[in-house]
């Protein structure tokens, strides 16, 4: 192709060259426009680790896969989330994905940022994808991926559409009209075929993803493909809000992971930088999802509660912190010896007071060495002793600090251990940031809400809320300022 020596893991057509291929690159906009909720069969994006050795039964930012070359952007963020190198990836298709797109050297993408190729890249990259290429290990069946072995083949992702209002594709066309600026990275389009049925998956609780009762009778033998992953892609999260994804799961057998042979589900999140442009077009989001891969995991154990809240996701130098850790014994038997720890960062919070339930022991002291935190030498430590927690008891345990000062954010993490789950145990954080930021939010209604004939008036109200800690202005919202935009549909004047 264009007079090169095409390298045979190049796709025919594009511009190679050996001994890497070098594709023409996409859109950003479009990388990220495929959204909606999706689900996997391949072995390749189940959890790593499997669970089935003591102390791995969760996946955590301190186990899985050591990524032996880190994404390039990883340190930007991995204080806070409390990881540490060599991070860690927990499915081995992520960690192809990284290796191509978002590190130093890496197999497709040499600076490991930026665009990926078209139709490459793709966090849910699959069939119904706009994007539908994924970079595959040419390696060994189930090994550690490694740089040498990820190419660039034409092969198909493993992530198939589950159907979803409101979800998105990818489409070709010409950049909408400036300076909207809220227009720009719209080139979604609805995710439905020629006759607008939605496409993917028809999920219903008669109609389930495919599964599998790894325990099931003689009978009803366990075949693969099984689902082993859903995937959420959302295409922008907004700094600052809170936001929840929901799976129902249907328990066919427990315990409900008969590898870990604990009742867990587990999850996790990563993403980029994607975000609309601004006014003059030169801002916005530059690099693919992979630069930025450091996945946030959480785990979910269904006989024991364990939570931890804090009443903040914003906050600035002097503002208070309350954390408050809820827990409850959903099992049917009693868990013995609990020891349930609090850690942060001296540097970034100011400890003020605890308080306990009342039949607990505490509040504790401050402990400035960190026992029972994973990194005594930057955290302290409260600590919470329970000789025996018995079915349906519970407990509440609250925290107040002030924020210091000096740190963009603050990470709180809570850890239960027992004798049934002794170390490194449970694990849960708390994230807050710390910056003046502003965040807009707009919620509108009309009135009447329907008309019997046309033409006919109908009143809008917006109302606008600033949910931040940072003034809004026009130079509140940094570049190009604060502002909403409300688009009306055609017809309306």
């Amino acid at each position: 192709a264009n007079g090169c020596t095409v390298d045979s893991d190049c796709l025919p057509g594009f511009h190679c060259m050996v001994p890497l291929c070098v594709l023409e690159q996409g859109s950003m906009s479009q990388l990220y426009a495929d959204t909606g909720i999706f689900f996997s069969t391949d072995p390749r994006t189940m959890r790593v680790p499997a669970g089935d050795q003591p102390g791995e039964e969760f996946i955590t930012v301190f186990n899985g896969i050591p990524m032996a070359l880190e994404p390039t952007g990883a340190k930007q963020f991995s204080d806070l989330i409390g990881a540490l190198p060599p991070y860690r990836a927990h499915n081995l298709w992520d960690y192809t994905q990284a290796l191509a797109f978002g590190v130093k050297n890496g197999a497709v993408n040499p600076d490991g940022k930026g665009n990926t190729p078209d139709m490459y890249g793709s966090a849910v990259a699959g069939p119904l994808t706009w994007y539908p290429y994924e970079a595959t290990d040419t390696g060994t069946a189930g090994g550690i991926p490694d740089v040498a072995n990820v190419k660039a083949k034409g092969n198909i992702g493993p992530w198939q559409r589950i159907q979803t209002f409101a979800s998105e594709t990818g489409a070709r066309g010409n950049q909408p009209p400036m300076p909207d600026p809220g227009l720009v990275a719209r080139t979604g389009v609805p995710a439905v075929d020629a006759n607008g049925q939605l496409l993917g998956w028809p999920l219903s609780p008669d109609n389930p993803l495919p599964s599998c009762d790894m325990q099931g009778p003689p009978d009803d033998p366990c075949t693969q493909p099984w689902t082993n992953a859903v995937r959420f892609a959302v295409g922008e999260l907004v700094a600052g809000e809170q936001y929840f994804a929901e799976i129902s799961l249907r328990v066919k057998d427990l315990p409900l992971d008969p590898v870990a042979g604990m009742d867990v589900v587990c999850a996790e999140e990563f993403g980029g930088d994607a975000s609309a442009e601004s006014a003059d077009g030169n801002k916005g989001g530059k690099d693919n999802p992979w630069r930025y891969f450091l996945p946030a995991p959480t785990c979910v154990v269904l006989n024991n509660q364990f939570e931890l809240d804090v009443d903040k996701l914003l906050a600035l130098p002097g503002d208070a912190l309350t954390y408050t850790i809820h827990g409850k014994n959903l099992s049917t038997q009693a868990m013995h010896n609990v020891v349930v720890t609090d850690c942060f960062v001296a540097n970034d919070v100011t400890f003020l007071s605890a308080t306990t339930d009342t039949g607990w022991s505490g509040p504790p002291a401050e402990d400035p060495n960190g026992t029972g935190c994973p990194d005594p030498a930057t955290q302290h430590s409260l600590q919470w002793t329970i000789p025996q927690l018995d079915p349906g008891q519970e407990y509440t345990f609250t925290m107040q600090f002030q924020v210091a000062g000096g740190a963009l954010a603050t990470l709180n993490r809570a850890i239960y251990v027992s004798d049934e789950l002794p170390a490194p145990g449970f694990q849960t954080v708390a994230f807050t940031d710390i910056e003046a930021m502003t965040i807009i939010g707009l919620g509108m209604s009309a009135q009447p809400q329907d008309v019997a004939a046309l033409p006919a008036q109908v009143h809008y109200t917006a109302n606008i809320v600033n949910n931040g800690t940072g003034t809004a202005s026009v130079t509140g919202c940094k570049n190009p300022g604060c502002r909403v935009i409300v688009e009306l549909p055609a017809g309306f004047g």
